[in-house]
């Protein structure tokens, strides 16, 4: 569930960060232009978007996945919990570069970063993460393949 957690609320952290980025792009000039209206600042906004509603519907599928009993559950958690680690601090990169030194020098996109680098271990690192993916992944191939091959019955051999 932890795992679950932490992709979710890496998704849903990125969410105001995301919505002032959009305010400050229309606000900010180059060329006496609005950088919104590059299509690189659209790129970015727009990637932080995609980024966000992908670690949130990984996370809802492990949830959904978790409370049904399905036993690829556990799989899909620390599928979630990467994507959502991912996803924060890809944003965070990116919302740096956006608001260039001003970013660096004032208010909280710092401070976003910083904290966003974070979800690369709480939680577990992303190589836990990945060996713990490769178990289960290994334990499902298994599990799919005795199925698929169940033992024959043996025969009785004439007297």
């Amino acid at each position: 569930m932890g795992r679950l957690y932490y992709g979710l609320a890496a998704a849903w952290l990125i969410e105001p960060m995301l919505s002032e980025a959009f305010d400050f792009s229309k606000k900010r000039t180059t060329f006496d232009v609005p950088i919104i209206e590059h299509q690189y600042i659209q790129k970015k906004l727009t990637d932080i978007r995609i980024g966000t509603e992908s670690a949130k519907w990984v996370s809802y599928g492990a949830l959904h996945q978790l409370l049904s009993g399905a036993p690829e559950a556990a799989m899909t958690c620390s599928i979630s919990k990467l994507v959502g680690a991912e996803t924060i601090v890809e944003g965070a990169m990116e919302l740096m570069k956006l608001y260039g030194s001003k970013g660096y020098h004032e208010g909280q996109i710092t401070t976003f970063l910083r904290d966003a680098l974070a979800f690369c271990s709480v939680g577990g690192t992303e190589e836990m993460h990945r060996r713990n993916i490769f178990g289960q992944m290994t334990r499902l191939h298994a599990k799919s393949k005795k199925a698929a091959n169940p033992a024959t019955p043996k025969t009785l051999e004439p007297a």
